[in-house]
């Protein structure tokens, strides 16, 4: 058998294959592939430069106003807020600028356009426009308002000072007001840089200088009535540089001796009643005299024992004089609550979803509650997951009753102010950590216990039960951390701070059956969002004279 010899076999390249483009209508292929390419960038020049603005010819208008935030109206239709770009039409525009409590300005614009190059480079024209403040005090009152109802403390305080700065006249008395709210408020360093900055709006000089500084202490004590308080919440505000400093002047030395000297000197109060016969009882509550008297708030037995003192806020003693009043002597009770839902159904658990909209209760609105009732066996309980709107309908309606009674004309229930709870809780004692002395009594001696039947504890000076646990108590009182410092006579005779009408926490008192002795005392703050419902928080009324 013979082998095939391998042939030579050479592969075609590619270089040797070519595409001839024949002429059309005798024109070369050059001369017409030209023709296509430039016809065909023609067209997207065309589409890109030329029909955006055949499609929509005007102008991009750039706002800015004096103050910002203002709104901007095109032809009665809302564009944004300044700064503002926006892209308008060609034509004759109305534009209105406008923010609230100042006098809006009508801008009657003629808009241009053009149709070349629209798109990638569009016509644009700046408009400044300066809004005179129309209402300085409704822009006050609005901002204290908000102040009240939100942590936001430097944007609202430098937002309202920047806003108030621009009156023709600007107002002391309308920057004092603003100033001293917001001192109630500030807890932070953040905070006390706004107020520094808006006092400089409002009054003048470097922001954040120690010159600045100087002055707001000295705009806020007059405000305050000289108030010997002031150091001691610069000093928990500052930063540790200036803090030490502060704290080794004469100034703030001053103000511990004092408040070491008022805690030491303990002013006595009327005595605790020795027979329960002059009591008021409506239903199965009772209400308990307390007499008129002065203490001192605050927690001056930690303060003695402190070799460099450092306290939070509502720890400093200070003084406080109440008014005579009736506390209730327990918690207000499941049982209690069940007839005011049953004559109040718009209050029941069947209405939470609408109480929830109102933005009178959280979800969890007598989450305990079962088929609209309380929990079978637990009646005497106290009444929880209810907030301070749901506590002021009781009130409101406990107030009914008394209007009602032949002997309850002279009365009304309301929740107690703080001074009048913490005086009540003492029960006649001074300087002491909890209700019956130097040890812890009932819920607080034996925390984790659980919620108890009301009127667990053994009784205090003025017969109250339970001051300490058991349950959290609403107060009165929008919560302020600061206005013990910041203003002389913020709480006398158990009135909370004219300032302070609203806002979005509520002051609480006296612990609960999760709460640790060590660290909760008759002088203990809390704070809690006025429509929080929790398992431990509940309350009890106090009766006044109109």
């Amino acid at each position: 058998m013979h082998a095939r010899r391998a042939r030579n076999t050479k592969l075609p390249n590619a270089a040797d294959h070519r595409v001839r483009l024949r002429p059309v209508a005798g024109i070369a292929p050059g001369i017409y592939l030209t023709v296509l390419y430039g016809c065909a960038l023609a067209a997207l020049l065309f589409a890109t430069l030329v029909v955006p603005g055949l499609r929509w010819s005007g102008s991009v208008l750039e706002f800015t106003s004096t103050p910002a935030g203002a709104t901007v109206s095109v032809d009665g239709q809302f564009a944004g807020v300044t700064p503002l770009a926006v892209r308008v039409a060609a034509g004759s525009r109305t534009v209105t600028v406008a923010k609230d409590y100042f006098q809006p300005q009508e801008l009657s614009l003629e808009v241009g356009g053009r149709i070349l190059l629209s798109w990638p480079l569009p016509r644009r024209d700046a408009q400044h426009v300066e809004l005179p403040l129309a209402d300085p005090a409704g822009l006050l009152r609005a901002a204290l308002l908000e102040l009240s109802r939100t942590p936001s403390v430097a944007r609202i305080v430098t937002d309202a000072a920047g806003d108030l700065a621009h009156a023709a006249e600007p107002s002391a008395e309308l920057a004092d007001r603003l100033l001293s709210h917001a001192a109630l408020l500030v807890e932070d360093e953040a905070g006390l840089a706004a107020l520094l900055t808006a006092h400089t709006s409002l009054s003048g000089g470097a922001p954040l200088s120690a010159a600045g500084l100087q002055r707001l202490v000295r705009d806020l004590g007059r405000f305050a009535g000289d108030s010997p308080r002031l150091p001691l919440w610069l000093a928990a505000l500052l930063p540790p540089e200036p803090r030490a400093e502060l704290m080794a002047s004469e100034w703030y030395g001053t103000a511990v001796e004092q408040s070491r000297r008022l805690a030491a000197a303990q002013p006595g109060a009327g005595p605790p009643p020795e027979s329960p016969s002059d009591t008021v009882t409506i239903a199965d509550m009772v209400f308990r005299p307390i007499p008129a008297g002065t203490f001192v708030m605050g927690d001056g037995q930690r303060l003695a024992s402190l070799q460099e003192p450092v306290l939070p806020f509502e720890a400093w003693p200070h003084r406080v004089t109440v008014a005579s009043f009736y506390l209730q002597q327990r918690e207000v009770t499941k049982a209690s609550f069940a007839r005011f839902v049953a004559e109040r159904p718009e209050w029941a658990p069947d209405n939470r979803a609408a109480l929830v909209a109102r933005g009178l209760v959280a979800q969890d609105y007598l989450a305990d509650w079962q088929d609209g009732a309380p929990p079978a066996g637990r009646e005497r309980e106290p009444v929880v997951y209810v907030s301070a709107f749901a506590a002021e309908a009781f009130a409101a309606w406990v107030g009914e009753q008394l209007a009602a009674a032949p002997d309850g004309g002279g009365w009304r229930a309301r929740l107690p102010f703080e001074a009048e709870w913490e005086y009540a809780a003492r029960g006649g004692l001074h300087g002491q950590p909890y209700p019956g002395g130097d040890q812890p009594e009932g819920h607080l001696a034996a925390p984790g216990a659980g919620l108890q039947p009301a009127g667990y504890s053994p009784p205090n000076g003025y017969h109250l039960h339970d001051m300490l646990g058991n349950a959290w108590e609403w107060t009165a009182d929008w919560y302020s951390p600061t206005r013990y410092l910041v203003t002389a006579g913020a709480a006398t005779a158990g009135q909370t701070h004219a300032l302070l009408g609203v806002g979005s926490r509520r002051a609480v008192r006296g612990g609960s059956f999760t709460s640790d002795p060590r660290v909760v005392g008759v002088h203990t703050r809390g704070s809690q969002p006025a429509e929080w419902c929790t398992p431990v928080l509940g309350f009890r009324l106090a009766l006044v004279q109109p």
